[in-house]
């Protein structure tokens, strides 16, 4: 893989740990849809939320081939990132709604997959079905082939937010 292959978009900050509930925050992506799967993953008690106020910084970064889902997350890590929490999703969904009218945005939440009955583990991601925004559980694992043009998104090391210093 040559450094052609390998773009870096946009980076991004998100402040979590702002007091509002996941309801309040959902309801500010103003989606067109959400599947029944991610309702149920973020209504329940697995989907993480922070509780005190923290800066996270994402950065998204596209590869030029179709790549499997481990591959995509070797190169998550390769760069230097750490894994997105599916609060991250959220938020992000809420505070730039037209990133994902470019292309799917894929947040590898891998350290808690969410299983369908089907048996498949899922993350939640950010696509666009007909020019519309959804949010969805995606399947994630092993060799399973992703779009070439997906946005793939990973944590740059934390920061303190000047909320929680002032505290």
């Amino acid at each position: 893989m040559s450094i052609e292959d390998i773009i870096c978009l946009k980076k991004f900050t998100l402040l979590l740990g702002d007091g509002r509930s996941k309801k309040q925050v959902l309801a500010g992506g103003h989606y067109d849809g959400i599947t029944d799967t991610a309702k149920k993953f973020i209504a329940s008690p697995r989907f993480r939320w922070a509780s005190s106020p923290e800066e996270v910084d994402l950065e998204i970064f596209e590869l030029g081939y179709h790549p499997s889902s481990d591959q995509a997350f070797e190169e998550l890590l390769a760069r230097g990132l750490e894994e997105p929490t599916e609060e991250d999703v959220l938020r992000f969904g809420e505070k730039y709604p037209d990133i994902q009218l470019d292309s799917p945005v894929v947040f590898f939440h891998k350290a808690n997959l969410w299983p369908k009955p089907d048996g498949s583990l899922n993350i939640i991601s950010l696509f666009r079905p007909d020019g519309e925004r959804w949010l969805a559980c995606t399947p994630f694992g092993g060799s399973r082939q992703l779009n070439w043009n997906n946005q793939f998104v990973g944590r740059r090391p934390r920061k303190k937010s000047a909320l929680a210093s002032a505290a």
